[in-house]
């Protein structure tokens, strides 16, 4: 009980010495969880995760620990303190939703890694835009180049003509198929 204490004071002492910069990914969560023996910090029920105009939705999320510890607050996760995460990274299972401007991505899994800016998703994966859906069993969403990578399996639905594939790019932003 005393090393508890003692982890839970130090966690908040390394806390009062983090550096504000700019803003970090916004969380929502129904639960939250320290596993200090797996080193992760575990989200359950209805996570979502908000950043620059984009969301992940999932039904569970685990965060490495080093980078929940920037965030604990009082016990609570709490991402509004502005802080700068380059290596914040999220690990997403059940029920994956990735939206921005029009462009919903689903899978089963996904792995948000904010140092690159990808979002590396697996299992049922379907990107849905107008008259466009993408399937695969695996992909990759890089948010600065907009380019979507579709890996094995891939079916190509595009205004009523399918096309199959073992690999497929996508450019979000210019809507068109490399």
């Amino acid at each position: 009980m005393k090393k508890l204490r003692f982890s839970f004071l130090l966690l908040l002492a390394l806390l009062s010495l983090a550096a504000a910069a700019s803003a970090a990914p916004k969380f929502t969560y129904d639960s939250m969880r320290l596993d200090f023996s797996a080193g992760r910090c575990i989200f359950d029920g209805n996570v979502r995760i908000a950043d620059n105009g984009r969301t992940v939705s999932a039904d569970h999320a685990e965060v490495d620990i080093k980078t929940a510890l920037k965030f604990l607050k009082n016990g609570v996760f709490d991402t509004s303190t502005n802080q700068e995460v380059t290596d914040f990274e999220v690990w997403c299972e059940g029920s994956i939703v990735v939206e921005q401007q029009g462009l919903k991505l689903t899978s089963d899994k996904a792995h948000v890694i904010g140092e690159s800016h990808d979002v590396a998703v697996e299992g049922n994966v379907l990107l849905e835009r107008p008259g466009l859906s993408i399937r695969a069993s695996s992909g990759i969403f890089n948010w600065d180049t907009q380019i979507a990578q579709f890996d094995d399996n891939v079916k190509i639905k595009k205004n009523g003509t399918e096309i199959r594939a073992d690999h497929t790019f996508y450019d979000v932003g210019k809507d068109e198929l490399l």
